[in-house]
């Protein structure tokens, strides 16, 4: 059986400019979820909650076993992994030590001896990302790689939810590949992952639900087996399209759009 993570009831933040209005939603413990919406929909106010940035003020929201209500912010950031459209790495420090080190849940105390450290982080990247080490420098890696870095730091810290605000969209075919084989991973460690974009999804193969986010709200949710693009992008743009609805013709020869001298 399913064990719920995170619940919220008409969901209102406090912040002045707050998108975030009246949300209802819910994520299990394991589960992969694109909440996908326009720029401005609430995706990344919600990510700012997470960070303990904002206030609730009004409506309920369910965080494991604990409570939030009017007039709290939320307090479980260190369970909480949040991605951003850029790496937030210390470059000049090594693999190892973003890994291990520049983290809340820190799990190393007392003396630290580097020749373990890498050892350990060597072993994890010999299985997950055989393509840099646990001695370079965050700096010297590329984008790709730094992406891999933060999805192996959640997963070495065993955090609970890793939200995910427009990090993936401009990533290749093969680099999204290798993110997807990643949210597999964290999924099988029974870590959710809520991945946020404005476009079409880019995770299927590991996504359990599509939720489309407008105004502040979610408008729709789409699981894999009944998901349809041409609905998908009428409630993602503000409009309802049928499913069944017949493209219109156009006669040969005749002239849609013609420019001279642009």
């Amino acid at each position: 059986m399913k064990k719920e993570l995170l619940w919220t009831s008409r969901l209102s933040l406090s912040a002045e400019e707050s998108l975030v209005n009246e949300l209802s939603f819910y994520a299990f413990k394991g589960e992969c979820i694109e909440l996908l919406g326009p720029t401005g929909s609430g995706k990344t106010a919600l990510r700012t909650f997470f960070q303990g940035k904002e206030k609730i003020s009004s409506g309920t929201l369910r965080f494991g076993e604990r409570i939030y209500r009017t007039g709290e912010s939320f307090q479980q950031t260190a369970v909480v992994m949040c991605i951003q459209e850029e790496p937030v790495l210390i470059g000049s420090l090594t693999v190892a030590e973003n890994i291990l080190l520049c983290t809340p849940r820190r799990k190393i105390r007392g003396l630290i001896r580097k020749r373990s450290l890498y050892t350990q982080v060597n072993f994890l990247l010999s299985r997950y990302a055989g393509d840099f080490r646990a001695e370079t420098k965050v700096e010297n890696l590329t984008y790709i790689q730094k992406r891999m870095v933060e999805l192996l730091k959640a997963m070495e810290n065993e955090v609970s939810l890793v939200y995910i605000d427009n990090a993936y969209i401009e990533l290749g075919a093969n680099d999204l590949r290798r993110i997807i084989d990643m949210i597999k991973l964290l999924k099988s460690r029974g870590i959710t992952v809520i991945c946020c974009g404005t476009g079409r999804p880019q995770l299927f193969p590991v996504t359990d639900r599509v939720a489309v986010m407008r105004q502040g709200r979610i408008v729709r949710i789409y699981h894999e087996n009944d998901f349809v693009f041409s609905q998908f992008a009428g409630w993602i743009s503000g409009g309802r399209v049928s499913e069944d609805e017949p493209r219109k013709k156009i006669l040969p020869g005749k002239t849609v759009l013609s420019a001279e001298n642009l």
